[in-house]
C-alpha cells in the first residue's frame, strides 16, 4: 500500500465510523457516540500524521501514547486546526 492508500484507508474508515456516531447520538445512546467519536478523530489523526511522514503508526488507542516528538505536533496540528483535517 503506497502513501496515498493509506490516507485514504484511514479517511474511508472514519467516515465509516463518523456515520455509526451519529446513529449512536440520534437514538441518545451518548457513551458509545462519545467513544466512537474519539475513533474517528484517532483515524483522522492517523491520516494526517501519514501524510506529513510518519511512516510508523503506533498500533495503540491511547494518544498519549505515542511519544515520537512529531507525532505530538501531528496530533496538536490536528486538534487545534479541525478544518486543516479537510485538506488532507
Amino acid at each position: 500500500m503506497n502513501k496515498t492508500d493509506h490516507i485514504k484507508y484511514w479517511i474511508d474508515a472514519s467516515k465509516v465510523d463518523f456515520k455509526a456516531m451519529n446513529n449512536l447520538f440520534k437514538s441518545k445512546d451518548y457513551v458509545w457516540s462519545l467513544f466512537i467519536g474519539h475513533l474517528v478523530i484517532e483515524k483522522l489523526i492517523k491520516a494526517v500524521a501519514i501524510k506529513n511522514g510518519i511512516t510508523t503508526i503506533p498500533k495503540i488507542h491511547d494518544l498519549r501514547g505515542w511519544n515520537n516528538i512529531s507525532c505530538k505536533s501531528i496530533i496538536y496540528y490536528a486538534l487545534f486546526h479541525p478544518l486543516n483535517i479537510y485538506y488532507i
